[in-house]
């Protein structure tokens, strides 16, 4: 039988690193803190924060175990770890790992406007009034020649990095992109703290009101908590896969739920203060990043275009270290399932991944009349596939995997708080997250 090679494992800090850069992207940076404004600020914020403490935290934990227990690509974990027949999660594992991969094919257009809004910050082509820059910004998603090529170079990086495997791919990119975010966010931050709306940002984000509770900030916080720490779309699970024997797995969770909550907060206060101090709405969605911040750098001169690069610049990496992630999974599944090389599978999938990526850029240009191709597969991975990912691995583990093999994956790291932990996974967990996608589809 031939065997399928590896390609190394993950130091501790490369899947930290990895892990965290997986939940670290531009939904971190761009929709945490739109979420936020538009469901309340502070008592969304601490909702949140119990949710992915909790349930996130635990959800996770569950992934790492087929993964780490599983040492394959979703598919074959999960057959191989069932109790009952493998059938019924064999098409599983290949929706959940096909998931992210979707999801890449619409994530590198954004990763080329990112690019773009680099170049215009660089030369001081960033509008200073918002109709102009709402303008810039249209212009920037109906110039499909420029998005296509930046798309189709953005995914034979992509691939190209995850070919090379995890220690040669994955962990050496992380290795280099994280420290620079971390450093670019942190510097952006200190400078945002000298601002006035510093304060006004700290008291929006934290300020905490019990009328300000309803139940679309709770589902928005439970949402938002699976959705940053990358559940459901076997991404976790793919990367615990290469964890090596003996990892602990509830430490590296407490180090990848803390540095994603840090960069959630820090990014959130820092984008806030710029907003308080300079004008704008903080529940302006994505045009919060493109459009209000867009113009406040424009406004502050030469400080305003080096800002824009560096905070650009920042977006970017984090979003190539998510990217990297979306793709993992997939072509786990398929290096392992049909044991070819980790190049053979990047070039089978990103073929359709690229046809994809032009199918959806088109959309911008009227191709299909006035359908956003892009909002319909969001919506649709958003809130069916992504949500039915994470409930088929918490039912998974909770009924259908051997207590003692998890157990045995946990190795006594969660003390006296196993069996806590394996009633959130087997009875609270599921039930949130059907309350949670039922509600983002408009049925409750």
């Amino acid at each position: 039988m031939k065997q399928v090679q590896t390609n190394g494992k993950f130091s501790k800090i490369g899947f930290i690193l990895a892990t965290a850069g997986s939940a670290v992207g531009l939904g971190n940076v761009i929709r945490f803190p739109y979420i936020m404004g538009d469901s309340g600020g502070g008592a969304f914020f601490v909702i949140y924060l119990l949710t992915i403490l909790f349930i996130g935290a635990s959800v996770m934990l569950a992934e790492m175990v087929v993964g780490y227990k599983g040492q394959a690509g979703a598919v074959s974990s999960l057959e191989k770890l069932t109790t009952g027949s493998p059938g019924p999660w064999r098409p599983i594992g290949w929706v959940i790992s096909s998931s992210s991969n979707i999801i890449f094919s619409y994530y590198v257009i954004l990763l080329a406007w990112m690019i773009t809004y680099i170049g215009l910050s660089a030369s001081g082509g960033l509008a200073h009034e918002p109709a102009a820059a709402d303008a810039i910004f249209a212009s920037t998603r109906e110039n499909l020649p420029r998005t296509l090529l930046l798309s189709i170079l953005l995914i034979i990086l992509t691939f190209g990095v995850v070919s090379r495997g995890i220690s040669r791919g994955i962990e050496r990119l992380n290795l280099i992109l994280m420290p620079m975010i971390l450093l670019i966010f942190g510097g952006m931050f200190i400078y945002a703290a000298t601002l006035h709306g510093f304060g006004e940002a700290l008291d929006f984000m934290f300020k905490f009101k019990w009328s300000d509770i309803t139940m679309k900030v709770v589902v928005s916080a439970i949402g938002m908590s699976f959705f940053t720490l990358s559940l459901g779309s076997a991404i976790v699970l793919a990367y615990s896969a290469s964890l090596p024997k003996g990892s602990n797995l509830v430490q590296s969770i407490g180090y990848v739920v803390l540095l994603d909550t840090l960069i959630a907060i820090v990014s959130g206060i820092m984008i806030f203060s710029f907003v308080f101090t300079y004008g704008g709405s903080p529940t302006a969605g994505f045009g919060l990043v493109f459009i209000t911040l867009g113009t406040v750098f424009s406004n502050l001169g030469y400080l305003g275009q080096l800002l824009g690069v560096v905070f650009f610049s920042a977006l970017f990496f984090a979003g190539i270290t998510s990217a990297v992630s979306m793709v993992e999974p997939m072509l786990k599944a398929v290096h392992y399932r049909f044991k070819v090389s980790r190049s053979k599978a990047a070039i089978a999938l990103a073929l359709p991944t690229a046809l994809l990526t032009a199918i959806i850029t088109l959309s911008f240009g009227g191709y299909f009349g006035d359908i956003n191709l892009m909002d319909i597969v969001d919506y649709i991975l958003s809130n069916v596939l992504l949500p039915m990912g994470g409930l088929a691995i918490t039912i998974f583990v909770g009924w259908f995997m051997d207590r003692k093999v998890v157990e045995d994956a946990v190795d006594g790291k969660l003390h006296g708080f196993f069996e806590l932990w394996y009633i959130i996974i087997k009875y609270i967990a599921p039930l949130l997250i059907i309350i949670v996608m039922l509600s983002l589809l408009g049925i409750m």
